[in-house]
């Protein structure tokens, strides 16, 4: 998987490591929110690869991931309980407004993700109206060729990249 070649696993060193990135993910979506006078105080939140679950952990709200990764969803499931994990399909067959989200975060998801298009439509479909949508992806200042070559050389299972016009055409 992704994460195995990346050499990520749950040791208490990355854990501490995702736990101060959850903190600074968290400090810059109240910054954006208050930039733009929003109220940041969701009562469904979604994270899509939401790892060991960190970043949910800092919510006091309905939390629900997406993390694909065997190990860390039942990691994410001992350590917070309360968070219910589902797969994209599950989300998919939630049309019913009730069940969509107020805050939905994909942090270097997208461009693992084989349909990063239908993706994208399908998260932000769950949005309420007036929710939040927090995408971050890596941005090489090199061509895309050049990208690829050294994110295979890199062993990275990144399938795209996006530069900042492509992702706001996603949007």
């Amino acid at each position: 998987t992704y994460r195995e070649e990346r050499e990520e696993t749950l040791t208490p060193g990355y854990r501490a490591f995702a736990a101060g990135r959850a903190e600074a993910q968290l400090r810059y979506i109240h910054g954006v929110a208050e930039r733009r006078a929003i109220d940041v105080r969701p009562a469904r939140v979604l994270e899509i690869g939401a790892g060991c679950g960190a970043l949910l952990g800092l919510f006091d709200a309905e939390r629900v991931a997406i993390e694909p990764d065997k190990a860390f969803a039942q990691d994410l499931l001992q350590s917070h309980p309360e968070v219910s994990v589902i797969t994209w399909d599950e989300l998919a067959s939630q049309p019913d407004p009730a069940e969509h989200f107020d805050l939905v975060v994909m942090w270097n998801v997208l461009e693992h993700l084989p349909d990063p298009v239908r993706k994208m439509r399908l998260s932000h479909d769950r949005l309420t109206c007036g929710g939040l949508l927090f995408v971050e992806v890596p941005h090489e200042p090199q061509s895309f060729l050049e990208y690829m070559a050294t994110t295979a050389q890199r062993g990275l299972a990144h399938l795209f990249h996006f530069e900042p016009a492509s992702l706001q055409r996603l949007l």
